[in-house]
């Protein structure tokens, strides 16, 4: 299935508004956000049942991102849950580029996963095919045995960049799965690309040029794009809901490039309390440090969303419970709690 190409103006080149404005207070505020969206969806979609669609993705959206934002902001600790010292990876794949490319930028790519067959069968192919490569592909897995040997079979590929697969036996936290991730590292920078997102083939190219400008900058985000063509699918991209906020405030590590040293230097990932948030966290340490984020709307990645309602739900929930926690962790103001 080769994924879905489309211009970049088929949709507005900025958010409607701010996704993450929340007005809900009341049941009338649900009412008035329901009104605004309908208003933005007829200028863009001409079919009736589109709009309805969207719109009752709208309300699911707003109701489980605010009941996620009230439930974070009663997050009163940060214990790490975690025995780091007694978790131990097993090197499942150490191996060498087969053919040596003269177009590898200095940069290890780290995909972090769990059991998803889609990250061996076509990541890494697409991968393969980047007219500028990384040095080295870093894979963290920590999924069931009888996956792991399926995953393990694919991944032994012939590849221009040397392949690592490091396999944890008990479910790690993402943050400690990245923070292992730069450790292996060695190049001057480390970009993360999701195990459910195939890369254009000028991607990391361009993610490169851009961050190479400009010194102060810690990290590149790129535009993410979806991978096939179903209603939710349509959603997250009308709202860019993986790309960075115009004021830069935060990136997401679906597709993003970062200064290795930078990410050791603020102490690594932290380990929210929360199933997500851990990039929004580094990201406010690293402007709290004088760095800047930045965006590069060239370096394409075509995701696979889950295609579910319960997954979409489930999705926003941990949304809002990590801005949530986060917001009374960085004591953000209203204004700037809600442009991100």
């Amino acid at each position: 299935m080769k994924p879905l190409r489309y211009k970049f103006d088929d949709y507005p080149p900025q958010r409607p508004w701010n996704i993450y404005r929340l007005w809900i207070r009341s049941s009338a505020d649900i009412i008035k956000d329901l009104w605004k969206a309908y208003t933005i969806f007829t200028k863009y979609f001409s079919s009736k049942k589109t709009i309805l669609g969207m719109l009752i993705l709208r309300l699911f959206h707003v109701v489980s991102y605010s009941l996620g934002w009230i439930s974070g902001g009663r997050i009163r600790d940060n214990r790490d849950l975690y025995d780091y010292n007694s978790i131990k990876p097993r090197i499942v794949i150490k191996r060498d580029a087969c053919f040596h490319s003269s177009e590898q930028l200095p940069v290890d790519m780290i995909i972090v996963t769990n059991g998803r067959m889609f990250t061996s069968k076509v990541v890494l192919p697409a991968i393969n095919r980047l007219y500028y490569k990384p040095r080295r592909v870093i894979i963290v897995d920590d999924s069931p045995e009888p996956m792991l040997y399926s995953i393990t079979k694919w991944v032994k590929g012939d590849y221009e960049f040397a392949v690592e697969l490091y396999h944890f036996s008990n479910k790690v936290n993402i943050s400690f799965a990245r923070n292992f991730g730069v450790f292996r590292a060695n190049s001057e920078f480390v970009v993360f690309l999701d195990d459910d997102c195939v890369p254009d083939r000028l991607w990391l190219y361009h993610l490169y040029q851009t961050i190479i400008k400009d010194k102060r900058l810690a990290g590149v985000c790129g535009r993410v794009l979806p991978y096939r063509w179903d209603l939710i699918s349509r959603y997250y991209t009308f709202y860019r809901i993986l790309e960075p906020p115009r004021d830069l405030t935060h990136i997401t590590l679906c597709n993003t490039i970062l200064r290795r040293k930078l990410i050791s230097e603020i102490g690594g990932f932290r380990p929210p309390p929360t199933y997500a948030g851990e990039d929004v966290d580094l990201s406010f340490r690293l402007i709290q440090a004088g760095y800047r984020l930045g965006f590069s709307p060239n370096a394409v990645v075509y995701h696979i969303y889950r295609s579910s309602p319960s997954n979409f739900v489930k999705t926003f929930y941990r949304y809002g419970r990590a801005i949530g926690y986060l917001a009374r962790r960085f004591k953000l103001t209203d204004k700037y709690m809600f442009e991100i």
